[in-house]
């Protein structure tokens, strides 16, 4: 399953039974929370606590869950290639790779951005996989979102599968013809070519979905028939991130010390 895929959330676990407003509220904050940490033990923490919440959702052992979070992360590779030999130089020497010097400094850098990446991702994973995201844009109304915000998230996630696989489909026929690659005025020209016809199919499909909805009522609002009650696995949820939070925060009194 790729990035561009988007897979149906299936209701298992204890997650699919707590309400979807208590869950977008707890994915707000767990990523700002998540993102404001300090130390490698804090975000080693939170990462622990996206794969607590993952587990309770029942996507920790499958497959397609790992796929997506490596698949979403795939930019530490660059942020591991530049950071642990520019952040810090000069600074105290943990390893040399001829004249690339690797700084203790950098190195812990990138270790806790990495795992805060992580436990970000994986906690956004775990979250909106235990409910359709028809269910989420319910909540997020009820929540006080504007109905356009919501609306536009919605189509986003609903349809950016499809520009995926134009994008997929495009690529195909260019190698097919023979395209290689360069560094010369022909690849420039024909990158923007690709890049303008994917545009323009884009739009087409828009308006096509566009017309689609018309054809079947749509008058500017999406009606959500989902009743939001909360109940006492909503209470045990919120008393579950009470404690993920707490236990992260304590992760600042790990030991930290990278061996010499």
């Amino acid at each position: 399953m790729g990035l561009f895929e988007s897979a149906p959330a299936v209701r298992q676990g204890f997650l699919a039974a707590v309400d979807a407003r208590v869950k977008l509220l707890a994915l707000v904050h767990w990523s700002f929370f998540a993102a404001l940490l300090q130390t490698r033990g804090q975000a080693l923490g939170a990462f622990c606590g996206s794969l607590v919440l993952a587990s309770l959702g029942r996507a920790l052992f499958k497959p397609s869950f790992w796929k997506r979070l490596l698949a979403a992360n795939g930019f530490l590779v660059f942020l591991w290639l530049l950071l642990p030999f520019s952040f810090g130089v000069p600074g105290e020497t943990m390893a040399r790779f001829g004249p690339l010097v690797m700084t203790r400094e950098g190195f812990s850098l990138a270790v806790a951005l990495s795992l805060k990446a992580l436990a970000i991702t994986a906690g956004a994973l775990a979250i909106t996989g235990s409910a359709p995201i028809r269910e989420f844009l319910g909540a997020a109304k009820a929540l006080g979102v504007p109905e356009k915000a919501a609306s536009l998230l919605w189509l986003m996630t609903r349809y950016v599968s499809a520009v995926g696989e134009e994008f997929v489909r495009l690529g195909n026929s260019m190698r097919v013809r023979g395209f290689d690659a360069k560094f010369n005025r022909h690849t420039f020209k024909t990158i923007g070519n690709f890049c303008g016809t994917l545009l323009l199919r884009g739009t087409e499909r828009a308006e096509r979905v566009r017309a689609a909805m018309l054809c079947r009522g749509y008058r500017g609002k999406f009606r959500v028939e989902t009743v939001f009650k909360l109940s006492k696995k909503d209470l045990l949820f919120f008393l579950l991130m009470v404690a993920l939070t707490l236990a992260a925060l304590a992760g600042g009194k790990w030991p930290t010390a990278l061996p010499h």
